[in-house]
């Protein structure tokens, strides 16, 4: 496992972390470039072809060629680099032609423009590029030059299906054989997340899943939850991506990434505040209950006595009635005898 995280200069406030993992295969033939942004404003993606041994070195050759390049300042600078980098692995195959026989590779440039409003990109083949921006919506920046994305143009599969369908694997286009890249532009968006990914990844999640992992709040976590899905489902091939936050407009990378630690601290604290009261309400409960018992008893002794009085006052009244008609009927008497 291979995992990159890049401190960029605040004033750019872009976090960038990156991952490349050999999966099933005997060696890994991804390579990708992020180290040089903050001096270049480069990211590179490249996954070779041609076998184990020709394609590391087709995606070796297309970094070094890429960032031995001048200053990107355009489309046209872009498009040169790539070209640059096709007749770089072309020039290295064409040493030992019998040994290096089908090298090629696919790759992608990203690079941020002079006033950091744009990423200005290219590729070729099948390293894709995606965005989500603050309202969660992933898109799909680049077309993948096979025969299956064709298939999707044409609308006889889905887009998600296309990175494991038949002529998945069939590339139109690579650098070392001449191929023509793709040029384009994307907005550097305040709080938008952006991710460039060899087929390995396409191949194991959906576009939505990736999208999500987007949404982390962090290149580096981004990196993670991607990783560990792939490993949950198992690869079939290498896989490599790189991942990019912008935090949202007002706020520098120190401040976005302090703003993460502090949610997560405040969510930690929450669940540890809802965890601590449990015992604290199940004891102010007991005593509620208890307090409520011995009211309760104590109101019944009392109940008691006061039911006792109230018959001693009764049969007290019973007596005197009794009296008090002894005493009438005793003075009748004396009155009929007179």
């Amino acid at each position: 496992m291979s995992t990159i995280e890049l401190d960029v200069p605040v004033e750019t406030g872009i976090d960038i972390a990156a991952f490349s993992e050999r999966g099933p295969r005997g060696q890994n033939e991804d390579a990708y470039s992020i180290d040089q942004f903050a001096s270049t404003g480069k990211i590179i993606v490249a996954d070779g072809m041609g076998g184990a041994r020709s394609g590391r070195l087709a995606a070796q050759t297309a970094l070094e060629a890429i960032l031995g390049t001048g200053p990107v300042a355009s489309l046209d600078n872009v498009r040169q680099a790539l070209v640059a980098a096709d007749r770089a692995v072309a020039q290295y195959a064409n040493v030992d032609p019998a040994r290096y026989d089908g090298m090629g590779c696919a790759a992608t440039l990203l690079t941020l423009s002079a006033d950091r409003t744009l990423w200005l990109g290219g590729n070729i083949g099948d390293v894709r590029v995606l965005s989500r921006s603050t309202d969660g919506t992933v898109r799909l920046e680049t077309r993948d030059h096979t025969v299956a994305f064709e298939e999707w143009e044409a609308g006889r599969i889905e887009l998600d299906s296309v990175p494991s369908a038949t002529g998945s694997n069939r590339l139109r286009r690579s650098l070392g054989h001449g191929g023509t890249p793709d040029v384009f532009w994307i907005p550097v968006g305040p709080g938008w997340s952006y991710a460039v990914i060899t087929d390995g990844v396409s191949k194991a999640m959906r576009l939505d899943e990736i999208g999500s992992a987007l949404g982390a709040g962090s290149a580096s976590e981004a990196c993670r939850r991607i990783r560990e899905k792939i490993e949950l489902r198992g690869a079939d091939d290498n896989y490599t991506g790189v991942c990019i936050v912008v935090p949202p407009r007002g706020q520098t990378l120190v401040e976005h990434t302090a703003g993460n630690q502090s949610s997560r601290a405040a969510r930690r604290s929450r669940r540890w505040l809802r965890m601590s009261a449990v015992p604290v309400l199940l004891a102010l409960l007991a005593l509620v209950g208890w307090n409520e018992f011995a009211f309760r008893r104590d109101a019944t002794a009392r109940l008691v006595e006061l039911t006792t009085a109230i018959d001693s006052i009764r049969a007290l009244l019973a007596d005197k009635e009794t009296e008090s008609t002894v005493d009438s009927t005793a003075a009748t008497e004396r009155v009929n005898e007179r």
